[in-house]
């Protein structure tokens, strides 16, 4: 007695054909470069904490420069909310600047939202204080070896 066969053979190289097609399509097209991108390694990672209204949130610096994360911000009691994005980072001398760029605005009336950079971080895991960050006060910063 043989085993039901479910799908049809000949369906199922018809699919194999199709799903190869997809795939050799969008690898020429480049639709789907971040499944095939080799892995970035993580260098540090880093933290920010506002003292009252600011920008809280975290993520990683990568050894080609790039930097990821999220840093939602709040100031003028609620006045002002939006979404800082970190872009790019560098190191010097045992410290490292990160660079942000604004991702989303959800209230600005004022126009106060702006990129900014946050240079001179010391790669200890320490937290320092960095006496007004894009203008939005005091705020708690680490940056912390992988």
């Amino acid at each position: 007695m043989q085993p039901t066969q479910l799908i049809n053979p000949e369906l199922r190289k018809a699919s194999l054909a199709i799903l190869a097609s997809i795939l050799a399509a969008s690898l020429l097209l480049g639709s789907i470069p971040g499944a095939l991108a080799l892995p970035k390694d993580v260098e540090f990672t880093w933290t920010i904490a506002a003292l009252g209204e600011g920008a809280w949130g975290g993520g990683a610096l990568f050894d080609d420069g790039s930097a990821k994360g999220n840093l939602p911000i709040e100031f003028g009691h609620g006045f002002v909310v939006g979404i800082l994005t970190p872009v790019s980072w560098s190191q010097s001398n045992g410290f490292v600047e990160i660079c942000f760029e604004v991702k989303k605005i959800i209230r600005d009336p004022i126009g106060a939202l702006v990129a900014d950079c946050i240079p001179d971080i010391p790669i200890t895991g320490i937290a320092i204080i960095v006496p007004d960050f894009g203008g939005m006060g005091p705020h708690i910063v680490r940056v912390t070896p992988a």
